[in-house]
């Protein structure tokens, strides 16, 4: 009963572990993506956050087939993970840039952003999984991770946390201060 639950315990920590693992990853991921965002960088150059290593870009080929009349069309795009496009409007210069007529747009829309989403799930997974790895084989030290992961959680959610109001006392209270004290 003890071996039980002391490997019920270790499945916990395990668990914990990997989602503790993968809310860093997340959370690191999307501070790049809204510092990205803040600074736009000028076309062409593509220069990776200070302190931080370039991401790994790996090309994928997105390939989309569609009918027009009797004949079958073939469109095969390569894209770079992470895509750094607007996913909504990727579509459209697709279908610009490869004279698509305009019914195949919905169709080109739902596929690309389902082909991204997909691409994009396996990168975290494959990110999560050798971060993970790298927390078990002991390359990565369990606290220093916790205390970075605690670190970005603070500064993520203060960046966006509205500001404290004083309250109705303190207002009140500082007011009645000025009036007494005054002249």
């Amino acid at each position: 009963l003890k071996a039980a639950g002391a490997a019920e315990a270790i499945g916990k920590r395990k668990r914990l572990l990997g989602f503790l693992v993968f809310l860093f990853l997340l959370l690191k991921r999307t501070r790049i993506e809204n510092a990205a965002l803040r600074k736009a960088p000028s076309p062409g150059k593509e220069e990776p956050p200070k302190g931080r290593k370039k991401s790994r870009r790996m090309e994928r080929e997105f390939v989309y087939e569609f009918k027009a009349g009797n004949q079958h069309f073939l469109l095969t795009v390569p894209l770079k993970f992470p895509v750094q496009e607007n996913v909504s409007h990727l579509p459209r210069r697709l279908m610009l840039l490869h004279n698509l007529p305009c019914f195949v747009e919905n169709g080109l829309k739902e596929s690309l952003t389902k082909f991204i989403e997909e691409e994009s799930v396996e990168d975290f997974d494959r990110e999560a999984e050798a971060a993970l790895e790298a927390v078990k084989s002991g390359k990565m030290d369990l606290h220093q991770l916790a205390k970075a992961w605690a670190q970005a959680y603070t500064e993520a959610t203060s960046e966006y946390a509205r500001p404290e109001d004083p309250s109705w006392d303190e207002d009140f209270a500082d007011v009645y201060h000025d009036l007494i004290h005054s002249p």
